[in-house]
C-alpha cells in the first residue's frame, strides 16, 4: 500500500522501494527456509541416532533370540534323553519287580561256578560239588549294579550273568550260612 503511494509521488523512488521491498521478501524468506532447513536437519540427526538405536536393539535381541534357541534346543535333547532314560528306570523297576515276585514265590536264587550242572535244577539245589563261595544278597546287588552300568556302557540290549568276570566262579549258596 505504501509502495503504491510512493510510485504515484515518485516514480523513481517507487521503483527504489519496490525493488527494497522484494529484496527484504527474499531475505526473510530465505532466513525462515534456512530456520526450517535447520530444524529439518536436527529432526533428521534425531530420527537417524533413533534409527541406530533400533538397529542396535534389534541385533542384541536377534542374537538373545538365537542364544535362546541353542538353549532351547539343548533342553530338548536333554529332556529327550530324560524321558529315554525314565522310561528304562520304568522297565527297569518292572523287571525288579517281576524278579521280586520270583524270588518271593520260589525263594532268591542260588548261582552257579561256570561248569556246575545248574541247569537240572536253575533255583540252586545242593550239587555234589563243594561250595568255593556263598553270595549274600548285598553282593548279589552289587554284582547286578555293576552289570547294569557295563550294559549301559556297552550299549548291549542284554548282558549274560556269566559274560561278567566277577559273576564266572560263583558257587551256591549254602543254607548253613
Amino acid at each position: 500500500h505504501n509502495t503504491a503511494r510512493v510510485e504515484a509521488g515518485s516514480h523513481a523512488c517507487g521503483m527504489l522501494a519496490r525493488w527494497v521491498n522484494e529484496v527484504l521478501r527474499e531475505f526473510f524468506m530465505l532466513r525462515s527456509l534456512r530456520a526450517h532447513g535447520w530444524a529439518a536437519k536436527q529432526r533428521r540427526s534425531a530420527v537417524q541416532a533413533a534409527k541406530c538405536e533400533a538397529e542396535d536393539a534389534r541385533k542384541r535381541i536377534a542374537e538373545e533370540i538365537r542364544r535362546l534357541s541353542e538353549q532351547l534346543e539343548l533342553w530338548r535333547t536333554r529332556l529327550e534323553r530324560l524321558r529315554v532314560e525314565e522310561e528304562e528306570a520304568g522297565n527297569a523297576r518292572k523287571g525288579l519287580e517281576r524278579l521280586r515276585n520270583l524270588e518271593h514265590r520260589y525263594g532268591p536264587p542260588q548261582i552257579g561256578c561256570v561248569g556246575e550242572d545248574v541247569s537240572s535244577n536253575p533255583w540252586g539245589a545242593p550239587s555234589r560239588a563243594p561250595p568255593q563261595r556263598s553270595v549274600t544278597m548285598t553282593e548279589l546287588a552289587e554284582l547286578r549294579a555293576t552289570a547294569r552300568v557295563r550294559k549301559r556302557q556297552s550299549q548291549r540290549k542284554y548282558l549274560h550273568v556269566m559274560s561278567t568276570p566277577e559273576l564266572s566262579c560263583i558257587s551256591p549258596r549254602s543254607d548253613a550260612t
